[in-house]
C-alpha cells in the first residue's frame, strides 16, 4: 500500500518514504515501537541488535517492524497528513517559480504569472 506520495519501488524511495510516515506519525506508536522503528531505520540496526539490545527475538523485531510498517500505512491512508504535505510544498514551489517570473525584468505574461500563484494558493486553501 503506497497512499500518499508517489515514490518508486526504489529502497532510497521506500527508506525516506518509512521516515516520512515516522516523522508524522510516530508519536501514535508506543514507545517500544517508536524504539525498535527507530534503531531499525535511523541507527541502521541489525535484526539481530536489536534483538540483543531489547533482549527480544529476532522474530519479535520483524514482527513488531511489519506491525508498525502497516500501522503507519493505515494512519496515511486515514489521515493523508504526507500527502497533504508533499501537495503544500508543491503548490509552494508553484508559487515561487511564479514569483521568480515576475523578478525577470524580461518577463512580460504577468497575467499568466499570476494566475500561477492564484491557483495554487486556492489549491493551498482547500488542503
Amino acid at each position: 500500500m503506497n497512499s500518499g506520495i508517489n515514490l518508486s519501488q526504489d529502497p532510497t524511495d521506500d527508506y525516506i518514504r518509512k521516515n516520512l510516515l515516522f516523522d508524522f506519525y510516530g508519536g501514535l506508536l508506543t514507545k517500544h515501537q517508536q524504539n525498535v522503528y527507530s534503531l531499525r531505520f535511523h541507527e541502521d540496526c541489525s535484526l539481530a541488535e536489536i534483538a540483543n539490545q531489547l533482549k527480544i527475538t529476532p522474530q519479535a523485531v520483524v514482527d513488531i517492524l511489519k506491525r508498525v510498517t502497516a500501522r503507519l500505512e493505515t494512519l496515511e491512508s486515514t489521515l493523508g497528513a504526507v500527502k497533504r504535505n508533499e501537495q503544500q510544498k508543491s503548490h509552494i514551489e508553484e508559487i515561487k517559480s511564479a514569483l521568480k517570473n515576475l523578478e525577470d525584468p524580461s518577463f512580460v505574461d504577468l497575467d499568466k504569472a499570476f494566475t500561477r500563484i492564484r491557483v495554487a494558493a486556492n489549491l493551498l486553501d482547500e488542503l
